[in-house]
This record gives structure tokens, sequence and C-alpha cells, in this order.
């Protein structure tokens, strides 16, 4: 939590991560989950256009190319469906993971989320 908390203050994470969760946006979206001895320890999911919206690794299982393994079957589904690329909106923190993946930065944005402004980053990939 402490590099997060280098690059978000309390409130702003508060707003992005409220406790109570609609689980309706998820359920549109086509969902991997990693596990480990019946452990959830990450998550991806892709939308019908080909964005990917959320991409999470419990922060104790980190290091162990799981976030890798989960952008790779998101990749191969993208791929699939012939979609041509793939973008998310990344946060500061997960900007690096991406460009590491060989997505580019396509611009920077300051995003309102729950009356709190945040640094993304719109980021693309070409699926070939």
């Amino acid at each position: 939590m402490h590099a997060i908390a280098n690059d978000y203050s309390q409130e702003q994470l508060d707003a992005w991560a409220p406790k109570n969760h609609s689980l309706e946006r998820i359920e549109k979206n086509i969902c991997y989950v990693a596990h480990i001895d019946n452990t959830i320890v990450g998550f991806a999911d892709l939308t019908h256009k080909g964005e990917i919206d959320r991409l999470y690794v419990n922060k104790d299982f980190q290091g162990k190319r799981i976030g890798s393994k989960l952008l790779q079957k998101l990749e191969e589904k993208a791929k699939k469906l012939n979609f041509q690329e793939i973008t998310t909106e990344s946060s500061i923190m997960a900007k690096p993971f991406f460009e590491a993946h060989n997505f580019s930065v396509i611009k920077k944005n300051e995003k309102e989320h729950r009356n709190m402004i945040f640094i993304t980053f719109s980021m693309q990939k070409k699926i070939y």
C-alpha cells in the first residue's frame, strides 16, 4: 500500500475504491481471475470494445508475473475477437507495467471521479 499511498492521497484512494461496489460493470465484461490454492490473487477484465477496464494483483502476489499472465489472456481474447488494438486508462502506478508490455501513451488525463481529481494515462497497444 505504500507505493499507492505515495501516488494518491487517502481521499483519492477512498473515492477510487469505495467499500460498496456494484458488480454490474464487471458482469458485462470478459473477466479472468487468477487464483492460487483457492485464494483469488488477481483479476483482469476487457470490455467488448477492447478496453482493459481493470487489471489487479494482490500486493502480496505482485512480482510473480500474475499481472503479465492476466494481460496475456486479455490479449489472446482480443485477438480472437479480431480487435486491431486494446486500450486502457492507466493509473500513475500502473503506467510502467503497461509500458513494459508495449503499450504507448496516447495522452495524459486529469480525471474527476467522485469529486476527486486523478492523473491517468490513455494507452494503447496494437494487436497483431
